[in-house]
């Protein structure tokens, strides 16, 4: 497992649309108006519906492309495991029709 330390995953793109932030918006129960109305978001001085912390948008699926193809594959001994942190660095906020691109890389197994 430590072979994979400072490995990065390929690229994941994802799709932040204004039916995921209004969707994400209400299920955690935030009511600002800058999630649910543009014009709202835009009067606050956004470019655009904006998205609520944590939504980082939804997955592109193409059925013809890959999956999972150059994911770290790990042999995890154990029977539990739990994902113990994750860092993200916002340069300026996310909002409607923005396509996020990331990539993992794991920085420590413990």
């Amino acid at each position: 497992m430590q072979a994979a330390i400072g490995v990065g995953g390929p690229p994941a793109t994802m799709e932040v649309t204004t039916t995921g932030i209004r969707m994400f918006a209400r299920a955690v129960g935030y009511t600002d108006p800058i999630f649910y109305d543009e014009a709202a978001a835009r009067a606050e001085g956004y470019r655009g519906l904006v998205a609520p912390p944590g939504f980082m948008g939804t997955a592109i699926h193409r059925p013809d492309g890959p999956t999972f193809e150059g994911m770290v594959s790990l042999e995890i001994p154990y029977r539990r495991i739990l994902d113990g942190g994750t860092t993200y660095e916002f340069l300026e906020p996310i909002v409607a029709g923005d396509l996020l691109t990331s990539r993992s890389r794991i920085t420590e197994l413990h």
